[in-house]
């Protein structure tokens, strides 16, 4: 029986000679060799690189942080931050008097990002005294807010103060009546409930009433109610054509 032997050179030779094959193999070769540091996601920068890349560094306290999820993909997280921080010296730029907002992304389980673009290491806790290296101001939502440099953009001059507070949860915006629907009629109201208290989430005056122990009878009375006061309003709006006599 005649054994046979593979040439892996000249293999990888005809490989390269073809067209479409070639790219491949460099791509996969560059990933096989590529550093763990890379694939983590972004290098930190330097002292040295986070002064001169800010357009402003302050320090101060974080007094609220508030956070949104934005995206979901294949079991991955990505939410919206907003430290709130109450600042007592700015040591590059010119910030308006008053509170400061500096927003960040993160994704994953945490508030560290895991092959998925740069992180945020450290990310602060209300109460941590910090240094706010970030971008220049932009408008989002009617608001000044601050970009982070990612991915270590915050650095924690002092944890001592923190207050154990939880993140502001504001996942409510998300919610729609047809998910607070469906959590009353599959039996999940107090799950719902649970959670909102948990990450403290604050929930609107509608979303509360729906959630409450008058949420069902609120939903069958709310269409009735409505139904009723539109027949109500179409029958006095069209008494008064009815009565008029033509001479």
């Amino acid at each position: 029986m005649r054994q046979s032997h593979f040439d892996s050179p000249l293999f990888i030779s005809s490989l390269c000679s073809h067209r479409l094959l070639a790219p491949v193999l460099i791509c996969w070769i560059f990933i096989a060799t590529t550093p763990a540091f890379l694939e983590a996601g972004k290098i930190p920068y330097t002292k040295e690189q986070l002064q001169q890349l800010s357009s402003v560094i302050v320090t101060g306290t974080v007094v609220a942080i508030e956070h949104r999820l934005i995206a979901e993909s294949n079991g991955s997280l990505t939410r919206r931050w907003k430290a709130t921080v109450r600042p007592d010296k700015v040591e590059k730029g010119t910030v308006p008097p008053g509170n400061l907002f500096f927003s960040y992304l993160t994704s994953g389980g945490g508030s560290v990002m895991v092959l998925c673009g740069p992180a945020q290491d450290p990310a602060p806790e209300i109460g941590d005294r910090v240094r706010a290296h970030a971008e220049t101001v932009a408008m989002f939502e009617d608001q000044s807010v601050y970009p982070m440099l990612a991915p270590n953009g915050w650095e924690i001059t002092d944890s001592s103060g923190r207050t154990g507070v939880a993140a502001t949860s504001r996942d409510d915006e998300n919610l729609s009546l047809l998910d607070v629907v469906r959590a009353i009629t599959t039996g999940e109201r107090q799950r719902l409930l649970e959670y909102a208290s948990k990450h403290n989430m604050p929930l609107s005056k509608p979303m509360k009433l729906l959630l409450s122990p008058f949420g069902v009878p609120a939903l069958i009375l709310i269409p009735i109610i409505s139904i009723g006061l539109m027949v109500l309003i179409w029958k006095r709006l069209g008494k008064p054509r009815s009565d008029i006599s033509p001479r």
